[in-house]
């Protein structure tokens, strides 16, 4: 093996390390040991370990992202709430605040 290839390789493996392929692969041949039954067609089944959906549509990802987006606006609707009667509470006088905080403690 001449130099000049000896160095390709080394640069090549380093390539393959850092761009995340040589795990990528190892960890499909690692599924591929592990199944039980093997597939009759062991390169379909590494394609299918490689296969990303180009549109990045996950019906998943969708449903939680709206569920998300419901927490959200509740949240930021109470967050205003909170804020609206902060605002309200500091034009009152102390002994109403205390007279509601004790309305709230027995209530």
């Amino acid at each position: 093996m001449n130099p000049d290839s000896s160095l390709r390789r080394v640069e090549f493996r380093r390539y393959l390390e850092n761009s995340g392929i040589l795990d990528a692969l190892t960890n499909a041949l690692v599924k591929l040991f592990e199944l039980p039954e093997k597939p009759t067609n062991p390169l379909s089944f590494l394609k299918e370990c490689f296969m990303v959906d180009e549109s990045g549509e996950d019906p998943n990802l969708k449903s939680e992202n709206a569920e998300l987006k419901e927490k959200v606006e509740a949240l930021e609707k109470t967050v205003q709430e909170l804020k609206n009667q902060l605002e309200s509470d500091k034009g009152k006088s102390e002994d109403e605040l205390e007279e509601r905080k004790l309305d709230h403690e027995t209530g």
